[in-house]
């Protein structure tokens, strides 16, 4: 009797939340061939012991061992994605090269919302990505920045956006959070947030949470802390990309052969930073124009 009771429970509580009838759940229990059949129906819903469907289309990362473990095999569209790391430059702009160079092919707007430092198109176009097809917005105040990312993702006028939250300065919000949700799947493009590592211990509605950490000069160790699917027990090694088809041969020995960096934290921190000789060298706005500066890597 008990059992019977808490699966027309179970039944009643599927239908209410769904909105769809319960064919084939008895009131002896959830019937797999009707549990199978509700599944197929909502992609929202899914086995905890397996890896749930996209409810929205996806698009591939640019790496198989990383598609493999994401639900719908790639990065979802319409979907709140976060990446957390200690520091900028552990490797997050390569580990989202492959895409950013899809939808520059694709001639798609790749928005930079608030990125922590200057981009250098010249590290872009070594990867074959056009200036023209970027473009970087900045918001002095976090809660201008807040604001900035919750717009551009209702606009849906990007194919990719690339945002930088203000967590080291004012953590945001779970409703705030909520609302970029929100926002993001008004959206047809795909949305990334990224933030710092102390947002793994506080929840958020993102239904893709990942935290990407250098692993070598060359590799980002990736973890999947929350996705539609089972806890992955071990983080991925992904190898990162190089721009070695768009550089002369001179610069692909440079990457073939780093320079020994010291400190490892250095060394993290100049993951996203190439060093190619006389790539480029220009002054400083402002000032008093003493002296120039030269840029190197996908940040100055």
């Amino acid at each position: 009797m008990a059992h019977a009771q808490a699966g027309a429970t179970a039944c009643a509580d599927v239908q209410a939340a769904t909105g769809l009838e319960t064919t084939g759940l008895q009131a002896t229990g959830l019937e797999a061939t009707g549990l199978e059949a509700l599944l197929r129906q909502r992609p929202e819903l899914w086995k905890a012991s397996q890896l749930g469907r996209s409810v929205a289309p996806s698009v591939r990362s640019g790496f198989p061992e990383l598609d493999n473990e994401l639900p719908g095999n790639g990065w979802p569209r319409s979907t709140l994605i976060e990446l957390l790391m200690n520091r900028p430059g552990v490797g997050e702009l390569r580990f989202l090269m492959p895409i950013i160079q899809k939808m520059a092919w694709e001639k798609k707007t790749i928005l930079l919302l608030c990125p922590p430092h200057e981009p250098f198109a010249p590290a872009f176009q070594q990867y074959g990505v056009a200036p023209e097809a970027l473009l970087v917005v900045q918001a002095r105040h976090p809660a201008d920045r807040l604001w900035a990312v919750e717009q551009t993702m209702k606009s849906d006028s990007f194919g990719m956006c690339i945002a930088w939250l203000p967590d080291d300065i004012t953590p945001a919000r779970t409703d705030q959070l909520r609302r970029l949700q929100m926002a993001a799947a008004q959206s047809g493009g795909l949305s990334f947030v990224l933030r710092g590592a102390k947002s793994q211990h506080t929840p958020s509605p993102a239904p893709l949470r990942l935290f990407l950490s250098a692993a070598s000069p060359q590799h980002v160790r990736v973890e999947l802390l929350k996705r539609r699917g089972p806890v992955l027990e071990k983080p991925l090694i992904v190898q990162l990309p190089q721009p070695r088809a768009w550089l002369p041969e001179s610069y692909r020995d440079a990457l073939s052969n780093p320079p020994h960096t010291e400190h490892k934290a250095n060394r993290e921190a100049a993951m996203d930073r190439f060093v190619f000789p006389a790539v480029s060298t220009a002054k400083p706005h402002g000032g008093d124009g003493a002296g120039g500066r030269t840029y190197s890597g996908l940040h100055n």
